[in-house]
C-alpha cells in the first residue's frame, strides 16, 4: 500500500484523499491513516510545486563550495547563513571534492556576482575553494522505489519566457513551494487571498507551464537507500551528444534526477542505491552506455538536504 500510494503521491501530491482512494481500491479513512503515518515516520518530510523558475526569467547557477580548517559549530553558522539567503533554492551537506553544493537563482550575471560573492562571504577565511555551473536542462525522472510512469517525468530547460507575474502569483507559488498539499482554503487562509482567486490563479499558472507539478519529498534514508550526486565531464562533445547521453542516463533505474549544466561540469545524477556495490554497477554501466564519452565522474555522497525551493524570493 505505501508504495502504492507515495507512487500516487509522485504523480500529483495534490490529489484529494477520495481521489487516491478510489485509485487505490481503499477507503478515505485508511489513505488519511497511511499519509499520517508517512508524514510523522518522517518518510515524506514535505510536500512542494515544481516551479519553471527560467519562465519567471531566473537563470539557475549551481554551486560547489570547498572549506577548511572548520570545526563542527563553524561549518553549521556557515550552512546556516547560506540556508537563509531567500536566494538560494538548494543546499546540501556532502562528502567527496566537495562540501556543500547549493543552488543560487538569479535574473542577471551582475546579481548572479552579487549573490556569489554575498554566500562566499559567509564562508570568510574557511574557503578553501569553490566553482559554478550554469543550468541547461533538468529531468525530474522519479524515486527508484516507486512505481515508474511517464506522467512522473518533468523537463524543464533554461529558455526562458516573458511572464509576467503578479504579487498574487508569487504568494501562492510561495506558499505552494512547501504546503503543496494544502487545501484550496487552507492556502487561503495563509496567504489572505480569496479561494475562488486561488483556485483559478492555480489552474492558470499550471495552463501556463509556470507550475509543472506537485511531488513528495521522501527521505530516501529511511526507505533503505544513499543518495549520490555524480559530476560528469566529458569529453570533446556536440550538444546533441550531450542530449543523446542524458537521455540514456534517463533509462537507469537508480537515476532520480538529471541536470546537464555549462562550466566546471557537463552532467549532475542524484542517485539513490542501496550500498556501494549498486553505485560501482550504476558508474560503470553509465561509461558503457556512453561510449568512452565520459572522462571523469566525481560521486559526492549526500548527508543533508538543507533547503529545497522551486521559488525564487
Amino acid at each position: 500500500m505505501n508504495i502504492k500510494l507515495l507512487s500516487e503521491l509522485d504523480k500529483n501530491s495534490r490529489q484529494p484523499e477520495t481521489i487516491l482512494a478510489r485509485k487505490l481500491r481503499t477507503t478515505k479513512q485508511v489513505i488519511h491513516y497511511q499519509l499520517n503515518h508517512l508524514e510523522q515516520q518522517g518518510i515524506i518530510q514535505e510536500y512542494y510545486a515544481l516551479i519553471n523558475t527560467e519562465m519567471l526569467g531566473y537563470t539557475s547557477y549551481y554551486i560547489y563550495i570547498k572549506l577548511k580548517e572548520t570545526l563542527p559549530d563553524e561549518e553549521k553558522e556557515i550552512i546556516l547563513k547560506i540556508q537563509n539567503e531567500k536566494y538560494v533554492g538548494w543546499l546540501v551537506h556532502c562528502t567527496g571534492t566537495w562540501d556543500s553544493i547549493l543552488l543560487i537563482y538569479a535574473r542577471t550575471v551582475k546579481e548572479f556576482e552579487q549573490r556569489l560573492t554575498v554566500t562566499l562571504h559567509h564562508c570568510k577565511e574557511h574557503l578553501e575553494d569553490f566553482t559554478f555551473t550554469i543550468a541547461r536542462e533538468v529531468q525530474h525522472v522519479h524515486y527508484p522505489f516507486l512505481l515508474r510512469t511517464p506522467d512522473t517525468e518533468i523537463t524543464k530547460t533554461s529558455e526562458q519566457k516573458d511572464f509576467k507575474s503578479t504579487r498574487v502569483d508569487e504568494n501562492i507559488l510561495r506558499t505552494l513551494s512547501s504546503r503543496a498539499r494544502n487545501s484550496i482554503l487552507e492556502l487561503s487562509r495563509i496567504t489572505k487571498i480569496p479561494a475562488h482567486v486561488i483556485r483559478y490563479r492555480i489552474r492558470t499558472l499550471e495552463k501556463q507551464g509556470i507550475i509543472q507539478g506537485y511531488k513528495p519529498k521522501i527521505d530516501v534514508q529511511k526507505m533503505g537507500y544513499q543518495w549520490y550526486l555524480l559530476l560528469i565531464t566529458m569529453k570533446n562533445t556536440t550538444i546533441q551528444e550531450k542530449e543523446k547521453i542524458s537521455a540514456s542516463c534517463n533509462q537507469q533505474k537508480d537515476v532520480y534526477y538529471i541536470t546537464r549544466v555549462i562550466g566546471t561540469y557537463d552532467l549532475m545524477l542524484d542517485v539513490h542505491v542501496k550500498n556501494s556495490e549498486e553505485l560501482k554497477i550504476l558508474i560503470e554501466d553509465i561509461k558503457r552506455r556512453t561510449r568512452g564519452a565520459v572522462q571523469t565522474i566525481e560521486t559526492q555522497t549526500i548527508y543533508k538536504e538543507h533547503k529545497i525551493s522551486y521559488c525564487p524570493e
